[in-house]
């Protein structure tokens, strides 16, 4: 529940509050300010999403409008070649850890005990070592692009996730990387937007595929600092919308 998640945000806020960010506290219910939200569904990284997930989505804006928030249809905010750069830094990320893996794990490290994902990913970090320099203004570029959205808007949203999700091995070691990485990008290529530039973000399980009896979620952000903004709207939208007694079927 929306309930479970904000105690837990504010009992991890009793341990660390983060220097120059408002204290998000504990939220325990919905606000009465009307919201402006930026929706956008498509993503031309990963093409054509499964229907069900665009109807959720429409759907979703549907209820929003009904309950008096202003929301608006926007195109994907982000450049249309920002996950390869975000792969490429994934990449570094696992140089990393086969770099240092003997020194941090033990003499028991072996390269060959990895996943597929993770050496595949180092290569490709290694094999791109010269794009270095434009991964970081990728960067920099994405956290502005995204912050102009919060200058005219309080919220973003967007699908979590492009299809239902898969049956098994969808994502299996036995792929090759290349083939991978292209089935993971259709799957999750909404949600690295909000891991790079560190904006707050909650998944809902707004949708519902009665087909395979599935929840289908939809991505609330907002800008950084602001927990208690999308969690006042989570709150309002739980209620909105009945999903508890939607997975009691």
């Amino acid at each position: 529940t929306v309930r479970d998640t904000a105690h837990f945000i504010y009992e991890m806020e009793q341990s660390f509050k983060q220097p120059g960010l408002p204290e998000v506290g504990l939220v325990e219910h919905a606000s009465k300010k009307r919201l402006r939200i930026a929706m956008f569904i498509d993503n031309p990284e990963i093409g054509k999403i499964d229907p069900h997930v665009r109807k959720s989505a429409e759907d979703t804006a549907l209820l929003l409008a009904e309950m008096g928030h202003e929301i608006e249809e926007i195109p994907y905010p982000f450049g249309a070649n920002d996950g390869d750069k975000f792969i490429l830094y994934y990449g570094m990320l696992a140089w990393v850890l086969i770099t240092t893996g003997p020194l941090v794990y033990g003499k028991d490290f072996t390269e060959e005990a990895l996943e597929t994902i993770t050496r595949g990913l180092r290569d490709k970090f290694t094999a791109n070592l010269w794009n270095i320099p434009a991964l970081f203004m990728t960067f920099y570029n994405h956290v502005k692009n995204e912050e102009r959205v919060f200058q005219q808007y309080d919220v973003s949203m967007s699908p979590s996730l492009g299809m239902l999700p898969p049956e098994q091995d969808y994502i299996a070691h036995h792929l090759e990387f290349e083939e991978m990485m292209s089935r993971m990008r259709r799957f999750a290529g909404y949600t690295p937007a909000q891991n790079v530039s560190g904006a707050p973000a909650i998944n809902l399980p707004l949708g519902f595929d009665n087909d395979m009896n599935l929840p289908i979620g939809m991505q609330f952000s907002a800008p950084t600092g602001h927990e208690r903004r999308i969690l006042e709207l989570a709150y309002e939208l739980e209620e909105a919308s009945h999903w508890k007694s939607t997975y009691q079927r």
